[in-house]
């Protein structure tokens, strides 16, 4: 090797080095500033939200709700669209379809916000971002909505005959009839039910899906929702001219601690599955495929999605894990009891509020991170894949 060789591998070696250096210190500088784009209650998490938008000089159109959050405040579901409203090319990231399961798809929405080059956007694209979809439950710390209605059991016909869950059938009377104010982990009847049908079985019970108990767990209405209703009016205004649709419905609650779990609503062989494999890569599961989610789901919002839009539209939840589901399905239990049983169950009321706060948004700081780091990436790839330019980079 000659001296001049020596000398451009030297200056190509320290140029390599000083970049490693930026960059290193470009994402320890991101991963201290997770835990800023994330509101400990619905209040807060909304006005970064709003704030965020006010930033960079994007109009925030509030839908309000009827009631009011537990201090008096307001409570809407705002939206945010960055791009041309006419865009062919749409990413929808929807938060809190499972009220406080908000808390971080809000923080994600946020941390896009402030970090994404937004004049770097690809031609004829938008991204619809749909802030806290259930802000009375997240307000109040539920997933369910001031009905008692899983809002991801709610985008059903109406009009047709439901199915019969009939594992909930079986276990109903034991969730709305405790012989005392009993927590579920202590309840001798649930624990037999337990055993009879295995924790998937309890889980398919409480979670899949069923229309015949309105003071019940996993409640899917009788008819839409407020928050239901309104999200078809913003699809109405804001997705209708689209071509090619991309969602993102954020959720926490199932999966290891702190990973991503990607899952479409649609079976393996639909071109809609082949699209988000394509988009997003190999680890995207169905539902039915994935271990972390033990039970069917009907009347979700992802498969309405692709109802809905006369366009293509590939859709995909991220499920963000934070417990165990013994653990989870117990929580749901006490919540549902809370509400049927209170001012009687006080004395387990905050204790109740503050674990299911806990579980679905367990707010240290790595977990944080995960999420708005996953987040961000499945966005900045959904923008990709819309323009049919998987492998290529673009500008953040």
């Amino acid at each position: 090797m000659t001296h001049l060789d020596e000398e451009s591998l030297c200056s190509k070696v320290a140029i390599g080095v000083r970049h490693t250096e930026v960059l290193v210190t470009t994402l320890a500088a991101i991963l201290e500033f997770a835990p800023q784009c994330f509101g400990s209650g619905y209040a807060e998490a909304r006005a970064l939200f709003r704030g965020a938008c006010t930033e960079i000089g994007i109009p925030v159109v509030a839908y309000e709700h009827p009631l009011m959050g537990p201090q008096g405040e307001e409570l809407a579901i705002d939206v945010a669209i960055i791009g041309p409203p006419d865009a062919a090319h749409l990413l929808i990231v929807v938060s809190g379809t499972h009220g406080l399961e908000g808390l971080a798809g809000s923080g994600g929405q946020v941390a896009w916000l402030r970090l994404h080059d937004h004049s770097a956007l690809p031609p004829d694209t938008a991204v619809l971002l749909v802030h806290v979809l259930n802000p009375w439950g997240c307000a109040w710390s539920r997933r369910q909505t001031e009905d008692n209605v899983d809002l991801n059991r709610n985008f059903r016909d109406f009009s047709q005959t439901l199915s019969t869950n009939r594992l909930y059938e079986a276990v109903h009377d034991i969730v709305v009839n405790p012989p005392q104010p009993i927590r579920a982990g202590a309840d001798p009847a649930l624990a037999a039910f337990r055993q009879a049908h295995g924790e998937q079985g309890l889980a398919a019970a409480l979670f899949s899906g069923q229309y015949r108990h309105s003071d019940g767990v996993g409640f899917g209405g009788n008819g839409p929702t407020w928050s239901n209703s309104t999200l078809r009016r913003i699809v109405a205004a804001y997705a209708m001219a689209a071509k090619r649709v991309v969602v993102i419905d954020v959720h926490t609650g199932l999966g290891p601690f702190g990973y991503g779990t990607l899952l479409c609503a649609e079976s393996s062989q639909t071109p809609a599955v082949r699209r988000a494999r394509k988009y997003f890569g190999p680890g995207v599961v169905t539902v039915s495929e994935a271990d972390a989610v033990p039970y069917e789901i009907h009347g979700n919002l992802l498969s309405w999605f692709t109802a809905e839009l006369p366009c293509e539209v590939t859709s995909m939840a991220i499920e963000f894990g934070t417990g165990r589901l013994d653990t989870l399905l117990d929580l749901q239990v006490d919540d549902c009891r809370l509400q049927l049983f209170n001012p009687s169950w006080a004395a387990h009321g905050d204790e109740i509020r503050r674990a299911l706060v806990e579980f679905f948004f367990p707010a240290n700081t790595d977990w944080l991170q995960s999420v708005m780091l996953r987040t961000l990436h499945m966005m900045h790839l959904a923008l990709r894949g819309m323009q049919g330019e998987v492998g290529r980079k673009m500008a953040w």
